[in-house]
């Protein structure tokens, strides 16, 4: 009786009154609620019902009338979304891949109701971990045959030092009222739960991609993400990465003689699913930021450009190259700064491995796990490329 526990007391679904005691792991598919004993008889009706909390909460109700009742306001909307749902049926979890060789991610595959695609439906995939979520809309040409089937991929971005966590993931699909119509049962995703699939079955090049990635993973979880656990198995030998084997990839410059030209403070790398290379300047001198663009390319044909943001706790700004997967972190991109047409700074050559040199050179200053870090996502670099180009 919850009249037992006093007045003022917090009662948690899955939850214990104790840190100690791990978070109820499973799925509970109907939540009752009393305010008398159940009976014997009550118990053994218990079985394919459906409970109301409310003023009738009393009362059973057979499931096979579910669409009758009225009992409570909400309960019409249930009733209208599970017909919807008989009628059209559920999305269904079918298939579970994972990139590895580029953009680290898990790949989900469902079958969806052609009605629900076709019709005037909103469809997304819900992804959830501790403390972060993130929606991701249908894609209708993301999708790949299953069993005779169309299922359509959503593609949820891991960042490389979370790949040891667990993450939920279901398909949801609204109406155009934002209701809820329809969706899938929720499964439980995690990364490195392919890696001990690959080890036992995959051959010499996906093993070896597998490893060296578990070993970056590994580093940038002891560098950001000190709360979780490290992997128990023991990181990839990185010796045999030293400042010759980058010394090919050390920046190089073109200058220009222009008065007014802007000057490149420095540079980053931020590693997430992919990888960005950001490139500073401190002062926009007389030029308009609105104007103000990095253009960069890897191979001199095709340019691109980015937009100049602000980093206000460095007080500078910066354009970036985004989201390079692990087979292109060896592209060297030649980069500079332009107004408008015109280019106002020197051009450099400059690419991830550029920045591992830059690291490997000052390791002193760098700290032993920041190497590590460089080093490992060097070899995974590696092992991507030959594993893609097999």
């Amino acid at each position: 009786m919850l009249s037992n526990f006093g007045d003022n007391t917090k009662l948690y679904l899955g939850k214990s009154f104790y840190s100690s005691v791990q978070y109820f792991k499973g799925s509970i598919s109907s939540i009752c609620f009393y305010d008398y004993a159940l009976s014997e008889d009550n118990v053994a009706q218990m079985k394919n019902t459906v409970y109301y909390v409310g003023a009738e909460s009393s009362s059973i109700v057979d499931s096979s009338s579910v669409a009758e009742s009225s009992s409570a306001a909400e309960s019409s909307s249930v009733a209208d979304s599970s017909s919807v749902a008989e009628e059209i049926g559920e999305p269904e979890h079918v298939k579970t891949t994972y990139t590895l060789d580029g953009m680290i991610g898990i790949n989900c595959l469902y079958t969806i109701p052609s009605e629900y695609v076709n019709g005037d439906y909103t469809i997304n995939a819900e992804f959830t971990g501790d403390n972060e979520a993130q929606t991701i809309a249908l894609n209708k040409e993301a999708t790949e045959t299953v069993d005779g089937e169309t299922a359509y991929m959503f593609t949820f971005p891991i960042q490389a030092y979370n790949m040891t966590k667990s993450y939920r993931a279901k398909i949801v699909v609204t109406d155009a009222n934002g209701n809820t119509v329809a969706e899938s049962a929720s499964s439980t995703l995690k990364v490195s739960g392919c890696f001990r699939s690959i080890q036992s079955g995959g051959d010499e090049k996906l093993k070896n991609l597998a490893s060296a990635l578990k070993t970056y993973g590994y580093y940038l979880q002891k560098q950001f993400n000190s709360e979780a656990a490290l992997p128990t198995s023991t990181p990839n030998d990185l010796s045999d990465v030293t400042l010759e084997t980058m010394q090919e990839y050390a920046q190089k410059k073109e200058t220009i003689s222009l008065t007014n030209k802007l000057s490149l403070a420095g540079t980053t790398m931020i590693v997430n699913s992919g990888t960005t290379i950001r490139f500073y300047i401190s002062d926009l001198k007389d030029y308009s930021l609105e104007n103000l663009r990095l253009r960069y390319s890897a191979d001199g044909e095709v340019w691109e450009e980015s937009e100049l943001k602000y980093n206000s706790s460095m007080g500078m700004y910066y354009g970036e190259i985004p989201n390079i997967g692990a087979t292109k972190l060896s592209n060297m991109y030649k980069a500079y700064f332009v107004d408008g047409e015109t280019q106002v700074s020197d051009k450099i050559t400059y690419g991830a491995y550029s920045y591992i040199f830059s690291v490997l050179r000052a390791s002193s200053t760098y700290g032993e796990n920041t190497t590590n870090i460089v080093k490992a996502l060097y070899k995974y670099s590696v092992a991507a490329e030959e594993y893609i180009n097999q």
